[in-house]
């Protein structure tokens, strides 16, 4: 399915990482988290694709949900050395999570940030649709006001 003209998706980059001289980066510039893995992030900035790692004093900070994740919008800057640094993650305005098991009624697993819609997709045959899965899909969607799509595939 194709996307309106302008609207960006998750995946949309040029397929290639911005070297550290290509981007002026100064001053903090905002950008989307499109990947996260082992304390980087890859951040979508404008065209450009830039991997960053997380500033440590953002590590630190006290917090019950997780710290950068897919689809959060972020504040990066090049301090000057080798790397980009993620220094702000912005306030999340949806969210996919769930509690996160083991770690108390407090603690929130954070799948995915700032969705538009949710594409929920089962299988129409084998193995059978899970009935209860789907409706912990729905009732996450409905809580934080994300527009739900089932997709029988």
């Amino acid at each position: 399915m194709d996307l309106p003209p302008g609207l960006p998706s998750f995946t949309d980059h040029p397929g290639r990482r911005l070297e550290l001289s290509e981007l002026d980066v100064t001053e903090p510039v905002q950008g989307l988290v499109v990947r996260s893995t082992a304390g980087f992030v890859d951040v979508r900035v404008g065209a450009e694709l830039l991997q960053a790692r997380i500033r440590g004093r953002l590590k630190h900070t006290p917090r019950t949900t997780d710290l950068c994740v897919i689809g959060d919008q972020v504040m990066v800057a090049h301090p000057g050395k080798r790397t980009f640094v993620v220094v702000e993650v912005l306030p999340r305005t949806t969210r996919f999570s769930r509690r996160q098991p083991g770690r108390g009624p407090k603690r929130e697993d954070v799948l995915v940030a700032n969705l538009d819609q949710l594409m929920i997709t089962f299988c129409y045959g084998r193995p059978l649709l899970n009935k209860r899965l789907l409706d912990r899909f729905l009732v996450i969607a409905e809580h934080q006001y994300i527009q739900p799509v089932i997709v029988m595939n």
